[in-house]
């Protein structure tokens, strides 16, 4: 888990744990590892043995890191399998109400 306990992705992740662990018979633990925005959680994962057994959950971060992050310990499209969609929540982009951008293409163009 690259973020911290307690919060929304983590949650999603303990219940989806707790499923887990009864469908397979055997316990399943939510190891937090957060910081640098879920590099080093998601490094983590992407050095550990391809066995099946660590996964990563994995959002909108993960995608976007590798455009922030100039020197990534992994390679995001090749160090990762993806498994199964667990949950969609939407993004949102806003500014102060005392800015002058309106649209995304304001923002860019101040960019």
């Amino acid at each position: 888990m690259p973020f911290a306990a307690g919060v929304g992705t983590d949650l999603i992740a303990r219940v989806l744990g707790a499923g887990m662990a009864a469908e397979l018979g055997q316990p399943v633990i939510v190891d937090n590892k957060p910081g640098v925005g879920t590099i080093i959680g998601s490094d983590f994962v992407a050095k550990s043995p391809p066995d099946g057994h660590p996964l990563l959950v994995a959002t909108f971060a993960h995608a976007v890191n590798p455009s922030l992050q100039p020197k990534m310990p992994f390679k995001t499209a090749t160090a990762f399998e993806p498994v199964s969609l667990i949950e969609r929540s939407p993004n949102v982009l806003v500014v102060a109400p005392d800015r002058p951008f309106k649209t995304v293409k304001d923002i860019v163009a101040a960019a």
